[in-house]
């Protein structure tokens, strides 16, 4: 199988999974777009790899657990105790990059 093939696989599943998560999650009146919001949000493992991140670096970085990573802005919990963070990769991203900004100034 190749890269692209696999990548388009890979972002068929990610899209099937994050559907229900979201669509709890977007207004009912933003519902038809969500297909284009659907893409800035990914599970954990995914949204790391496009991060650049390990998925732990990602879960220490919450608000919750004394981190930066705000909930309802840069992730948000499933519907179940079990279900999996869903990441904003773009604020993910933002995040990362003004902490970086703030720690080198402090430094």
């Amino acid at each position: 199988m190749s890269a692209a093939s696999k990548a388009g696989s890979d972002s068929s599943r990610q899209l099937s999974l994050l559907a229900p998560v979201l669509a709890e999650v977007v207004p009912a009146s933003n519902r038809h777009n969500l297909f284009l919001i659907i893409s800035e949000w990914m599970r954990t493992s995914f949204a790391a790899l496009q991060l650049g991140v390990s998925p732990d670096t990602l879960h220490r970085r919450r608000e919750s657990n004394g981190g930066f990573l705000e909930i309802g802005r840069d992730y948000v919990l499933g519907p179940y105790r079990n279900s999996p963070l869903v990441w904003n990769v773009q604020n993910c991203r933002d995040a990362l990059n003004q902490n970086g900004l703030r720690v080198r100034k402090e430094g």
